[in-house]
């Protein structure tokens, strides 16, 4: 009995350290405090587009202005007001084949949208950050009315994405 009783305490303080290591990863930390966004305010104009397809730009920059309001870190204003200025373009839209039946017949597609943005620093005319060619994507089917709903997906996503690249890195 006596030869087990150092593996036993070996294995709870070996438990208890991987306990401990795992709780210190699991607790998100930032590179600045909550307070750093508070009474902050973002513009965020027309995003522009280079891709073939009309409208999907629009529909981005309404996505992406709900999402900071709803988030309510940053006010949302024009841009004399503003004390960031988030700058975006569409550079692409792409349909493409994404699964088939076993029958070889085309199930969904794959809804891909491309953009470039850049948050700016309205006080300094300093980038802050800026992303190119960030992928944001979702598939729909084959039905005649369902792009539209894949390309709804695909900006709600883009529009989350960029969202918490604005609020919680720098």
């Amino acid at each position: 009995m006596r030869s087990k009783e150092p593996t036993i305490r070996g294995l709870r303080a070996l438990t208890a350290c991987i306990g401990l290591l795992l709780l210190l990863l699991g607790c998100s930390y930032s590179f600045r405090s909550p307070s750093a966004l508070q009474g902050k305010a973002i513009a965020i104009p027309p995003f522009e587009s280079k891709a073939a397809r009309y409208g999907i730009r629009d529909e981005i920059t309404q996505a992406v202005i709900q999402a900071f309001r709803e988030d309510n870190r940053l006010r949302v204003t024009d841009p004399a007001k503003a004390d960031l200025l988030l700058l975006g373009t569409l550079t692409d839209y792409k349909k493409e084949p994404f699964t088939y039946d076993r029958q070889e017949q085309l199930q969904n597609y794959k809804v891909r949208l491309f953009v470039d943005f850049a948050l700016k620093d309205t006080k300094t005319d300093s980038t802050l950050w800026k992303v190119a060619g960030f992928e944001s994507w979702a598939t729909c089917a084959v039905a005649p009315d369902s792009e539209q709903a894949g390309i709804r997906d695909a900006v709600q996503k883009l529009s989350r994405d960029i969202l918490r690249r604005t609020v919680e890195e720098w």
